[in-house]
């Protein structure tokens, strides 16, 4: 969106969760409308498939009520382009005669499942019954589908997917630190799913700062940590650490990884795309996975290998940011 704005676009953006509380903020939005979101259904807080599919009529009535809303949305307001994010209303390439562009990397999940003989049996519910769902979606939809990555020789879809670089904001360019580790950025997701942290050691060798998540209730503050909530602006902390601990949300990876940040990934649990954002991470030797119960552990591991990480990018080709590759191509078609 900040470089669709510099170019003098009209954004216009419908959403949910997050997604409101964050861009309500933002000045390239001229309008903000809410709309209701998709949830997984879970069991034993995490990811059930058997209990989302079995939510499927619901689902569909909710994709009836949403497609509802932003037909009129865009009856009133025209827009020459539409741009989606994860986002199944539209059923045609151009909705009231206005080509639909996707930001989605379903191909990437789909070729990398293929190219990972190690994937665990917990995520293959989730694989069949989501992720292909969400690729076959994308080869028969959208007018173009831009599928950023971090990994480029993972191999690529033909057709109206193109590939592009990691979308990254503005001000998370590469920050490579140096020297014995000071700070540790714990930055996990917001989301019903996201990975809980309970950190035990009275007194680490760094500091740790944790995104997103505020101090336990009848808990002392801890002379190591530091809770931070929601942030709007967390620049300054990821700038400055040597590690990062995220969930395997491809968002999170793609700044991480752009900034060049050693990085441990938490995928949720059952979670085939997270699982493989992870795996992708280590596979390119700049970090490495753990389980949502190892976090303290994994920090000290990865702390440890932290050199090796700090090597590994080094030896990486350079990886331009795709934000202004996606927002050419989204000019080129909003002018057609």
């Amino acid at each position: 969106m900040q470089c669709l704005h510099e170019k003098r676009a009209w954004i216009d953006v419908i959403t949910s969760g997050n997604g409101l509380w964050y861009l309500r903020q933002q000045p390239e939005v001229r309008n903000l409308f809410a709309m209701e979101s998709l949830q997984y259904q879970s069991s034993g807080g995490a990811i059930s498939i058997s209990r989302t599919l079995a939510s499927l009529g619901d689902v569909l009535c909710a994709l009836v009520r949403k497609r509802k809303k932003v037909a009129a949305l865009v009856e009133a307001n025209r827009p020459s382009v539409i741009v989606t994010d994860s986002e199944y209303t539209f059923f045609e390439r151009r909705f009231r005669g206005i080509p639909v562009v996707a930001l989605n990397n379903s191909d990437v999940v789909w070729h990398a499942y293929q190219k990972f003989v190690d994937k665990p049996e917990e995520i293959k519910a989730q694989f069949y019954a989501i992720e292909v769902m969400d690729f076959c979606y994308h080869r028969l939809v959208p007018s173009l589908v831009l599928s950023p990555t971090v990994d480029s020789s993972i191999k690529q879809s033909k057709g109206r997917f193109m590939r592009v670089g990691p979308i990254v904001r503005r001000g998370y360019e590469p920050s490579i630190q140096k020297g014995k580790p000071k700070y540790v950025v714990i930055m996990l997701s917001g989301s019903v799913f996201g990975s809980q942290v309970h950190l035990i050691t009275k007194k680490f060798p760094f500091h740790i700062d944790i995104v997103g998540r505020e101090q336990p209730p009848n808990t002392d503050p801890h002379p190591s940590i530091t809770y931070h909530g929601k942030l709007m602006d967390n620049r300054s902390l990821l700038s400055r650490a040597d590690l990062l601990v995220v969930n395997g949300g491809f968002s999170a990876v793609s700044e991480a990884f752009f900034m060049q940040k050693p990085m441990v990934v938490i995928p949720v649990p059952r979670h085939a795309e997270q699982w493989i954002n992870g795996r992708i991470i280590t596979d390119l030797g700049v970090g490495m996975m753990a389980g949502q119960d190892q976090i303290e552990e994994a920090i000290y591991t990865a702390i440890d290998r932290l050199e090796h990480f700090r090597a590994a990018y080094q030896q990486l080709k350079p990886v331009l940011n795709g934000a202004e590759t996606a927002a050419q191509k989204i000019r080129e078609l909003a002018q057609k």
